[in-house]
């Protein structure tokens, strides 16, 4: 395979990894200069790869606590970053609104389910 980024011929190191909100990730670096060696391709489909036998690169599930009270899931989801005011419906003024880190459950699952249930659609105008 050739490299995107160095443009020489190498055999990829394929790693796994966690992002803050528990994905699951597999990327695939080059051995020569260390970059994706896709650029417009940047994970791959961890159910294609026995995720468990690949090297680690990175972890980021618990570098963030859940703000509400008393949640551990963070240990086994992980946290994003929430903003208060979603960009999906006030733009630019989310990133001036106050923003806090919960896990999966109370971000995903109870607060956009709730209340920003059609975010993800994508025939959305």
């Amino acid at each position: 395979m050739i490299c995107e980024n160095c443009q020489q011929e190498t055999e990829p190191i394929t790693l796994r990894g966690w992002n803050a909100a528990g994905m699951q990730q597999v990327v695939k670096k080059c051995r020569n200069c260390g970059e994706n060696v896709k650029k417009k391709q940047a994970f791959y489909s961890y159910k294609e790869y026995k995720f468990e036998s690949l090297p680690i690169l990175y972890d980021e599930r618990t570098r963030h606590k859940c703000e509400v009270e008393g949640c551990e899931n963070y240990v086994t989801e992980g946290t994003m970053l929430h903003h208060f005011f979603p960009r999906y419906i006030f733009g630019a003024l989310a990133e001036k609104a106050p923003k806090a880190y919960l896990c999966k459950t109370h971000h995903m699952d109870e607060w956009h389910a709730k209340l920003t249930p059609n975010m993800s659609r994508k025939d959305l105008d």
